[in-house]
């Protein structure tokens, strides 16, 4: 017999909810990763019918592609060459984990049809089903606290030692951020999470840009900001920033890679820019319109109910149901 037959295995990401048990437990904020999971669970279980299932928003989405959109970024830095033999090790090894867990299980999730593809790409024939991340977006929509900032701020929120959320605040702070206070000198750029790497220390010299660390809840500082910027440039999956800020009607300004996964249209749900003046030029023109920030704001707010866990918990469970009817 195989070993899949000897012990069945569940293999499921944990839940997108139990980040903020651990945040209360760590004194950490409501921020997140993005579409990334803290972990794989195995379970052996030699009694109960149990679907397999490989939840892939890491597993498929987030992992394999952030790991070689980083080796891509490395590649083109000199210095950064050990980084990207480094990063191009780990996709390949990912690849192979990856194609193993999906060819165990009996269903896989992806959280778009873009980390799907990726997966039937690594695993022919496995069955992937596509179910978008979820949200509370009662919890953040009633949040009423505020955090007192500057009328012109703009904030990044996310855990600072994850590999695309440095590389994201790096570049909007080194190529973007220069050309926004040139307009606005009285912007300011708050990066919120817990964990900042050392690699972000140049910035805390950085005039009018604040790393505030570990906070207990990031809602206030989303509450009070101007506008939300997502400069992501790699990763994988869905991220739950974009959902967050949404769901406080607090515009967004983002590269097209930070709102991967979501059927977003700029200039209606977000506004998207790619390179450095374009992001600025979007940021600027936000700051200076408020009746913009209001209706982008309003409209992030219809777009996340799409994605409350109320619409998106049945889908997942009928995945689960599917797969144990089909065990």
């Amino acid at each position: 017999n195989s070993a899949r037959d000897q012990t069945r295995f569940k293999i499921e990401m944990e839940p997108n909810d139990k980040r903020h048990e651990d945040k209360k437990d760590q004194g950490a904020d409501h921020s997140s990763e993005g579409g990334s999971q803290d972990g794989v669970n195995t379970e052996g279980n030699h009694d109960q019918p149990q679907a397999d299932i490989v939840q892939a928003v890491g597993v498929g989405g987030q992992f394999e592609r952030g790991s070689f959109g980083a080796f891509e970024i490395d590649l083109g830095v000199p210095r950064r060459w050990p980084s990207a033999l480094y990063s191009l090790l780990q996709w390949r090894r990912l690849r192979r984990y990856e194609s193993w867990a999906c060819h165990l299980v009996d269903a896989v999730v992806a959280v778009s049809d873009v980390d799907a593809a990726a997966l039937r790409q690594i695993a022919p024939g496995s069955e992937v089903a596509v179910v978008p991340n979820g949200l509370d977006v009662e919890s953040y929509a009633r949040s009423a606290l505020s955090e007192d900032l500057p009328p012109q701020s703009l904030i990044f929120t996310g855990t600072m030692d994850y590999r695309p959320n440095i590389d994201a605040v790096l570049w909007f702070a080194q190529h973007v951020y220069p050309l926004v206070r040139e307009r606005e000198p009285k912007a300011r750029f708050y990066i919120v999470g817990r964990r900042p790497h050392r690699r972000l220390d140049p910035l805390r010299d950085v005039p009018g840009l604040e790393i505030t660390g570990a906070v207990p809840d990031t809602r206030p500082y989303i509450r009070a900001a101007a506008a939300y910027v997502i400069p992501l440039l790699s990763g994988g999956g869905t991220r739950f920033k974009v959902l967050e800020a949404m769901a406080m009607q607090c515009p967004i300004v983002s590269t097209s890679m930070g709102c991967d996964g979501f059927p977003v249209v700029s200039g209606r749900d977000v506004l998207l820019a790619d390179e450095p003046e374009a992001f600025a030029a979007q940021v600027v023109a936000l700051l200076r319109d408020e009746r913009q920030r209001q209706a982008l704001g309003k409209a992030g707010l219809s777009f996340a109910w799409r994605y409350d866990w109320s619409a998106i918990g049945p889908l997942l469970e009928s995945v689960y149901l599917d797969s144990v009817g089909n065990a």
